[in-house]
């Protein structure tokens, strides 16, 4: 069920559709946010650990290990330094958050595809509550149900929860830093709904690492036997 305020922006994002035509955020082609050319010749991003920058997944086992995340794997579908991903998160974000969370979510679907194991539990990467009332929404939240729909995967929104709101980690330089800035600031509310289960961690955008880190640890303490984190871009 969509946020009230969630729902006034979208009638007023369709509203502007009327009178200002959607455009391709790529080629800028009237009728689509992101046309089926653009998509079609969207680089998919080279992925190498965001810890260390050596070859192979976004958190190799070494790191993962020192950083005694051993259960978590992290999967980014596109490069946000290119124009078109940039200019649709930060719309995302900001003002057209129900149309891109289709857009987003289905270039995430599609080339995630093989980590979409079935009988995962999907949940999002949440907002403090004082930030989701004043955005009205959580972006990580509409790409994780786009997701878990387009998949027949479950999704809860609310079994990871942020309990206090921190310094915006754009302020927080480096990812010791911004962890010391996250730590006890996320809770599972319900241990036994992830218990030994694999857990889709949704994001929008991954810089540093350290939210999905601090989100991962406090699952797996939970009890997940597997975590995943998948993020929009990177």
């Amino acid at each position: 069920m969509l946020n009230p305020k969630l729902k006034i922006i979208s009638l007023f994002n369709e509203i502007l559709d009327l009178i200002f035509p959607k455009k391709c955020f790529g080629c800028g082609r009237s009728g689509e946010l992101f046309c089926g050319h653009c998509f079609d010749s969207l680089d998919f991003p080279e992925i190498r650990c965001f810890a260390c920058r050596q070859d192979g997944a976004g958190l190799c086992v070494q790191c993962a290990s020192s950083f005694n995340l051993k259960n978590l794997r992290v999967f980014w579908a596109a490069d946000y330094k290119n124009p078109a991903i940039k200019k649709m998160i930060r719309a995302f974000k900001y003002r057209q958050a129900g149309a891109l969370a289709e857009t987003l979510g289905e270039i995430l679907s599609q080339r995630a595809e093989k980590f979409l194991i079935q009988n995962s539990l999907v949940i999002p990467v949440p907002l403090a509550a004082k930030k989701q009332r004043e955005r009205g929404f959580n972006q990580a939240a509409l790409l994780g149900q786009y997701l878990a729909k387009k998949n027949g995967l479950a999704f809860d929104s609310e079994i990871l929860l942020k309990i206090r709101s921190t310094a915006p980690q754009v302020r927080t330089a480096g990812r010791g830093e911004r962890l010391k800035n996250l730590k006890e600031s996320f809770i599972v509310s319900d241990p036994q709904k992830i218990q030994s289960k694999t857990v889709i961690l949704v994001d929008d955008v991954l810089t540093t690492g350290a939210t999905i880190m601090e989100c991962a640890r406090v699952i797996q303490k939970a009890g997940a036997k597997k975590i995943i984190a998948l993020v929009a871009a990177r």
